[in-house]
C-alpha cells in the first residue's frame, strides 16, 4: 500500500511541476501564502472577470454571493449581510448569538482598509468570539453553539463558485464546518479561474507534510438517507460569501 500511495503522489507532484513549467509560472518565494493584494497565478483572465464568474457559479449551487460595486461599498454591504444574518437568528432568549472567528492575520489587514469585521458584527448584535486554534478541543465546544463562522478564503475557484481553505495554524478547521452558518470574505486576487490553477499555484503547500484543503462548493448537502437532498447535515447550511476588491 505505502508503495503505491507514493506512487501516486509522484503522480500528482510531476503533473503539478509539468503544469507550471508549461505555464511559465515560477513558484511563489517566501510564505505558501500570498498577502492581499498580490496576484498568484498570473492569468489573461481579468480579476473582475474571475470575480464575476465565482459569485454566479456559487448562486448556481445555492450559495448567497454577495457582490458589491467596489471597495467603498464593502463596509455597507457587509452590515447589510450582518444584519441579515442576526435577523435570521431571532430573539434567541435575549441572548446574543455567538460568531466564532479564527485568527487569521488578514483580519487587522482589512480592518486597515477600512473593513472592521469584528467590530461590525458587534454592532449587528452577535456576540464575537475569536478561537483558541492551538487547543482545538476547546475551539469545538465554542463553536458547537456558534451560530456563525466567519473566515477569509484562502483560496476560491471561479469555475465552480468553490471556496477552498488550506491548513493553517490560526485556523480550527471546524470553523468552516460546525456552525449553521459559514460567511466567508473573499478577496478577488485569491480567485483563480480552474482547479489546475489553485494545484499550480499551491503546489508548494500540498507537497508538504501537513497540507490539506477543504474545498466547500455552496452549502453542505446529502442525499445519503433514501436518495433525498437534504441541506446542513455534514456542514453549513449556508454559506454566505462576500467579494471583496480591497
Amino acid at each position: 500500500m505505502e508503495g503505491n500511495a507514493g506512487a501516486s503522489r509522484e503522480r500528482i507532484l510531476g503533473f503539478l511541476r509539468a503544469a507550471r513549467e508549461k505555464r511559465g509560472e515560477a513558484a511563489p518565494a517566501g510564505d505558501l501564502f500570498p498577502p492581499l493584494g498580490r496576484v498568484w497565478p498570473p492569468s489573461g483572465e481579468p480579476a473582475p472577470e474571475r470575480r464575476r464568474r465565482f459569485a454566479e457559479a456559487l448562486r448556481k449551487v445555492g450559495g448567497e454571493a454577495v457582490d458589491p460595486a467596489g471597495a467603498l461599498d464593502a463596509r455597507a454591504a457587509l452590515h447589510e449581510v450582518a444584519d441579515r444574518l442576526r435577523a435570521a437568528e431571532g430573539d434567541g432568549g435575549g441572548k446574543a448569538p455567538l460568531a466564532a472567528m479564527d485568527r487569521d492575520p488578514a483580519w487587522a489587514d482589512l480592518a486597515i482598509r477600512g473593513l472592521p469585521v469584528a467590530e461590525i458584527l458587534g454592532r449587528a448584535g452577535f456576540e464575537v468570539v475569536e478561537m483558541p486554534a492551538a487547543d482545538p478541543g476547546a475551539a469545538r465546544s465554542v463553536l458547537a453553539g456558534a451560530a456563525l463562522g466567519v473566515t477569509v478564503a484562502d483560496r476560491a475557484i471561479a469555475d465552480t463558485g468553490t471556496v477552498v481553505q488550506l491548513s493553517r495554524p490560526f485556523r480550527p478547521r471546524a470553523i468552516s464546518l460546525l456552525p449553521p452558518v459559514h460567511l466567508v470574505l473573499v478577496p478577488e486576487d485569491r480567485i483563480v479561474g480552474t482547479l489546475e490553477d489553485l494545484l499550480v499555484a499551491e503546489s508548494a503547500h500540498f507537497a508538504g507534510p501537513t497540507g490539506y484543503a477543504a474545498f466547500m462548493t455552496g452549502p453542505s448537502r446529502t442525499a445519503d438517507i433514501e436518495k433525498v437532498l437534504t441541506i446542513g447535515v455534514h456542514g453549513p447550511g449556508r454559506l454566505v460569501a462576500l467579494v471583496l476588491s480591497i
